[in-house]
């Protein structure tokens, strides 16, 4: 079988990420984030999955490569009175590259391989969880998403 989405959570979860205070896995992310959990890493609340692709193949028997896509969120800073980009700009570039690295860096047993790993939206990330609730007072943050492609076989 293939190695299971959670457990490459799971295997995220447990980097040690420069700068990052908590990684998150889908089944212990937090309702809300606030500023003591910040800089924190988690699965996308509103799209963990981007995709999962199983290939067919015959090479020596029958087998499956399956590649998947995983999407997370990193909130570095929430925006606010007295917060501008400025005053997060330097963490949110060393986090942004903490946690490319460690990304790029990642193995478990079980993953043949890792990549590609795409930053995407830097800048204002909402928080997911408050905007679904009242779009108008959804919080904001200095952030970024993450896509990771980790491909196994079975």
């Amino acid at each position: 079988m293939s190695v299971p989405i959670a457990q490459v959570q799971d295997g995220i979860a447990a980097l040690g990420i420069a700068g990052i205070r908590r990684i998150y896995t889908s089944g212990n992310m937090p309702r809300a984030a606030y500023a003591r959990d910040l800089p924190l890493l988690m699965p996308a609340p509103t799209r963990p999955v981007e995709s999962s692709t199983s290939t067919a193949y015959t090479l020596a028997g029958r087998g499956w490569t399956r590649t998947r896509t995983l999407n997370y969120v990193c909130l570095v800073a929430e925006v606010g009175a007295g917060r501008g980009p400025a005053d997060s700009a330097e963490a949110l570039a060393a986090v942004l590259d903490a946690v490319e690295n460690a990304l790029c860096d990642f193995t478990m047993d079980g993953l043949h391989n890792v990549g590609p790993v795409v930053i995407n939206d830097v800048g204002i990330v909402q928080d997911a969880a408050s905007a679904a609730v009242d779009p108008q007072r959804a919080r904001q943050f200095h952030g970024f998403t993450v896509s990771v492609t980790v491909t196994t076989s079975y």
